[in-house]
């Protein structure tokens, strides 16, 4: 078990940043760098998620959804409120797998603006998504998502968390025997525009 925070030093900036010298290109490009650092700091809060997921099934229940797959064929839009009323759109579809062409029910949720903090962890630089910089949390991470927690008790499934901070991404699978019931990804997205009745000329 590990704990890594690899945004926390200044390494990525040229000593003319703190010195106050070198080009003003270098000065501009120190200072661009300090702005993503500031980006990335600002990354994950665990509650953040786990609210935006309880308010996603309040729209359908995740039982529910499990039981009606055949809804999800295709790419199918769902809209939910959020925090102050925002809208949120969901996209949700089956994903086909394993010779029998078994059906994994996928849903992709919206984040925009969770912060980043330390973590523990399984494993570190895990290939997922085409990309080589997850990380496979541990249980921890259920302390801090009670309705994450209460989802897998409901289903009675175990999980695997993928986390990238690189990536601004985070998928959770759930398995249940051999069978991959349900993926839940968060990934960077913003409030829906609603055209209110008021609007039309």
């Amino acid at each position: 078990m590990s704990y890594r925070d690899d945004y926390d030093t200044n390494d990525h900036l040229p000593p003319s940043f703190f010195k106050g010298g070198g080009s003003s290109a270098q000065i501009l490009a120190s200072y661009e760098a300090i702005q993503d650092y500031e980006d990335i700091k600002m990354y994950q809060d665990f509650s953040i998620p786990d609210n935006m997921l309880k308010s996603f099934f309040k729209t359908k229940s995740v039982e529910d959804m499990l039981s009606n797959l055949h809804n999800y064929n295709q790419e199918t839009y769902i809209f939910y409120k959020y925090t102050k009323g925002l809208t949120y759109r969901a996209t949700v579809y089956n994903y086909n797998y394993g010779h029998d062409g078994r059906k994994q029910l996928t849903i992709k949720l919206s984040h925009d603006g969770f912060r980043y903090v330390k973590r523990k962890f399984f494993r570190s630089n895990i290939n997922w998504h085409k990309s080589d910089s997850f990380y496979v949390l541990d249980s921890e991470i259920l302390k801090e998502m009670p309705y994450l927690e209460e989802i897998k008790t409901r289903l009675g499934a175990r999980l695997i968390f993928y986390y990238s901070i690189k990536d601004r991404r985070m998928d959770i699978r759930f398995k249940k025997g051999e069978d991959q019931l349900l993926m839940i990804t968060f990934h960077p997205g913003h409030p829906e525009f609603v055209e209110d009745e008021d609007l039309y000329i």
